[in-house]
């Protein structure tokens, strides 16, 4: 396959990368800067820089959309929080845009999204099906999704928990506090978190890829949600060290703004959709996941 692919020098992107390239897949990748950019991706790539037109994506197969500034971990200006959705909304836009303007446009989309569609608080499990919350970050998934829906082709919709993997993602930002003995859960620690292992969403990508009864949105999280104070005892266990020091609830909130609200998020997010379409993750415990990570 051809396939275009945003979001290229994120943690997910790097890997999925390295993997259609060992499948023999042929790639385009879009980026913001290439002289900045070129440097983090492999030779055998091709790059292009933003804005995209439709003499790209002419020929391609398929595009795999995960760009999108980081949502956690950075405080929500009003500047921040137009580049979340410049990152995601109106690229998102321009892609489907350049694809309508090609004489064969590629054949099936699959888009980021984030289980944060969901609002910031579900009470009980939910999957697919469930209602949608109305905070900022799930008005910026819904906006983010109409845009991707509107690809004139098959479209998949990743809702995607917290990324588990070594090198990177939430492994790679707490992973040398934790080592140090500093790290514990946030907040009380009962929060739900859904999260997913780095090479099942790969793996869930190129199934969507390859399937054609992947459409429409699927939560990409593995089967057992788990509780932050869960998480945390995990994740020090894996690093060979005890989970301490608790972070209050109002330190992360007057460091991070609005932002801490991510941080905080009860996820209690499930599939039922993967299951329908027949897709099974290898991850299925946060111990394995975590095991294979540090």
């Amino acid at each position: 396959m051809k396939i275009f692919i945003t979001g290229g020098t994120g943690f997910v992107g790097q890997v999925l990368i390295e993997r259609l390239l060992e499948a023999g897949e042929e790639l385009i990748v879009g980026v913001r800067s290439l002289e900045r950019d070129k440097r983090r991706l492999p030779e055998r790539v091709t790059v292009c820089e933003y804005p995209v037109s439709s003499s790209v994506l002419e020929g391609v197969d398929a595009i795999v959309n995960l760009a999108g500034a980081p949502v956690a971990g950075t405080r929500w200006t009003v500047d921040y929080k137009k580049r979340l959705v410049s990152s995601r909304v109106d690229l998102t836009r321009s892609i489907v845009e350049a694809a309508k303007g090609c004489k064969s446009p590629p054949k099936v989309l699959v888009s980021a999204s984030a289980v944060g569609i969901y609002g910031n608080e579900t009470q009980s499990r939910i999957d697919e099906s469930g209602t949608q919350g109305s905070d900022f970050l799930a008005q910026l998934c819904k906006d983010w999704e109409r845009e991707a829906s509107e690809f004139p082709g098959r479209v998949v919709l990743a809702r995607i928990g917290i990324v588990i993997g070594r090198g990177g993602g939430i492994v790679g930002t707490l992973a040398p506090i934790f080592s140090k003995g500093l790290g514990g859960p946030l907040g009380n620690g009962r929060q739900c978190l859904s999260w997913i292992h780095v090479e099942d969403l790969c793996s869930l990508v190129e199934f969507s890829l390859e399937n054609e009864i992947a459409q429409g949105p699927v939560n990409a999280v593995a089967k057992e949600p788990i509780t932050n104070k869960r998480f945390s005892e995990s994740l020090a266990r894996a690093l060979g060290t005890k989970s301490r020091l608790a972070v209050p609830a109002f330190a992360l909130k007057i460091r991070f703004g609005e932002s801490a609200r991510v941080m905080l998020a009860n996820h209690s997010v499930v599939s039922t959709v993967q299951d329908q379409w027949g897709f099974d993750c290898k991850f299925t415990t946060i111990d394995e996941a975590l095991a294979s990570s540090v």
